[in-house]
């Protein structure tokens, strides 16, 4: 009986181990984490917010109209995954109907275009911030 509760342990030891391994392995194959946009609060009075998945990069605004609109850019494993090259908005206004625009569709070309420009915009005011904050910290303010 002992023995086999000894066996049992093991076991589950070798699962626990195992269990990160596989994660880091199978989960995060197409992961590319970009850090220095990795934000969530203020610019402007917007609310805004950069974040990653295994998939994406995705960009949310809630802009002070209270208009909602989401940057994503997917990760394709046949390009460079980190191209911040967005693929769809999303655009969420009160009382109107959802808008949703994806890059292989003709209704892309203007509307993507402006989307990229706000895009890289804030990407910009993101990591100036980041920076700023980094230089005010390690200089002791």
């Amino acid at each position: 009986m002992e023995r086999n509760q000894n066996k049992t342990k093991a076991n589950g030891l070798v699962k626990l181990m195992l269990i990160p391994i596989t994660a880091g392995v199978i989960g995060c194959g197409n992961c590319v984490i970009n850090d220095k946009y990795q934000f969530k609060g203020n610019i402007g009075g917007e609310e805004i917010n950069f974040s990653n998945s295994m998939y994406d990069n995705s960009l949310k605004i809630k802009r002070t109209d209270g208009t909602r609109v989401k940057y994503i850019d997917y990760y394709n494993s046949a390009e460079n995954n980190d191209t911040l090259k967005i693929d769809k908005i999303i655009i969420k206004r009160e009382g109107k109907k959802k808008l949703k625009f994806y890059r292989y569709l003709p209704s892309w070309k203007e509307v993507g275009e402006e989307g990229q420009k706000q895009f890289d915009d804030y990407l910009a005011q993101i990591k100036a911030i980041k920076y700023n904050d980094a230089l005010e910290a390690i200089k002791g303010k």
